[in-house]
Order: C-alpha cells, then structure tokens, then sequence
C-alpha cells in the first residue's frame, strides 16, 4: 500500500512538470510548451526549427555584447589624407624646408639650365630662391656622396642631382649614368631624403650650335619637371610622416 501511494506521488509530481523544459533539453527554446499551447508564444517562434533557431548548437552569441578591439594603426583617420591630391603652399606653412641642388661642372653651360628651370618652376610651389643651396661637383660620379652627406645633415626636405654624361670616346658613359642614378637611388632609400636626378645621357652628343640649343632647351625642361615632382613628393612625404606620427601617438 505505501509502495502504491509513493508510485502515485511520483506520477503526480511528473503530471505537475508536464508541460516544463529541463535544462538538458537540447531542444528548449525558452517557453514551455503550456505556454505554448495556450497560445502565449507565437506561433512563427514555436515552429520554427531547431537548426534555425540555433545554429551553433544550441548556444546562441549575443554579438552585440562583444567589443572588437583592431590595432591601433587600423583606425580611420577622418581629417587626415593619407594621399595628397594638391601641393600646399610651403611659403605659408612648411617654411623651414630648405632642398639642395648638386650640379656637376663637367658641360656647366648646359647644365645650369637645368638649374635656372629648377628655381623657376620651385617658386611656383612656395619656395624662394634663398630656400635652395647650390653645389657645385667635379663630375657626375661626385654626387651620389654629396647627396648622402648632405642628407644625412637633416637639413635638407629634398636633393636634386643634375648632370650631362657624354661618350669621352674612352669608355661607354651609360656604365657611369646608370652607376650614379643607381647610387641617388640608394641614397634616398638609406636616408629617407627624397633624391632627384636629373642626371641625363644622349645616345649621340656634338658641340655643335644645333646640339647647344636643344640641350639648353632640354635641360631647362627637365629642371622644371624636376621641381614639380619635388615640390609634390615632399608634400606628400610630410603628410605621411605626420600620419605616421599621429599612428605612434595613438599606440
């Protein structure tokens, strides 16, 4: 008889959480299905499938409470151009920067042309004639250790080589050409000193009147596109050494 009447209790008792989830129940929801039936729940939420409801196994992720954290030189900067589009005025606002020019002596005649477009077209870009020193070099094999001394200084934003290489009739003047522009190339890369050559060889050079007046021609030309690459690249360098600079801050 108390067998029988404690068989009914526990019958009773499971009658009681009939309609009840257990936390075991992989396929719980959160409602109960009295809820359910009684139409508490809707029905678009009790229909709908176990896979859909958790995807994951059944521990859904509240990813709106998650925080990612990116490094620091990930985040945007909003009032920074990390590429230029415009030169600014470096006579307003960067007027301490100061560009070397290094010519070689060797033809002077024609390569001060390049000098004289050079100065011309810089003051287009906010630098003054007093904002760049004049060098004079044996050669042109003499600048590349100009250029580095000079830019390991630190007082110069850019540095600018010009000379005319010809064929002497001894050795073929390309070897030395592309020695030196190699060598202007190092420079820069080693210093982080923009360099600029406008070290420059023809196929077939004549003293002649008609071979003058296209190199002077030439030359000046080649100065003034010298000066605008200048002008843009330091602006360009300046605004990411100032992003860079901001980056390092932020860290």
């Amino acid at each position: 008889m108390r067998l029988a009447r404690e068989r009914l209790g526990v019958a009773a008792l499971a009658g009681d959480r009939q309609g009840q989830q257990t936390r075991c129940d992989s396929g719980a929801d959160g409602h109960s299905p009295d809820e359910e039936r009684a139409g508490l729940v809707s029905a678009r939420t009790s229909a709908k499938p176990h896979h859909e409801r958790h995807r994951s196994g059944g521990f859904p992720t509240r990813l709106e409470s998650l925080s990612i954290q990116t490094p620091c030189f990930f985040h945007k900067q909003e009032s920074e151009h990390v590429q230029p589009t415009a030169i600014d005025s470096k006579s307003k606002s960067h007027p301490n920067e100061r560009v070397a020019f290094i010519q070689a002596c060797w033809h002077k005649d024609i390569v001060d042309q390049s000098r004289k477009g050079f100065i011309a077209e810089m003051a287009n870009h906010g630098y003054a004639e007093s904002d760049i020193d004049i060098f004079e070099v044996g050669g042109a094999f003499e600048i590349p250790l100009h250029a580095k001394l000079l830019a390991n200084t630190g007082r110069y934003s850019g540095i600018v080589g010009a000379a005319l290489v010809v064929d002497g009739g001894i050795y073929r003047h390309e070897f030395v050409a592309q020695s030196v522009v190699s060598a202007l190339m190092q420079v820069q890369l080693e210093t982080e000193v923009p360099v600029f050559s406008v070290v420059l060889t023809p196929h077939h050079f004549h003293a002649g009147e008609e071979h003058q007046k296209f190199f002077f021609d030439h030359f000046s030309h080649k100065g003034e596109e010298a000066a605008k690459t200048c002008a843009d690249t330091l602006n360009k360098v300046r605004s990411l050494r100032r992003l860079d600079a901001q980056q390092k801050a932020a860290c």
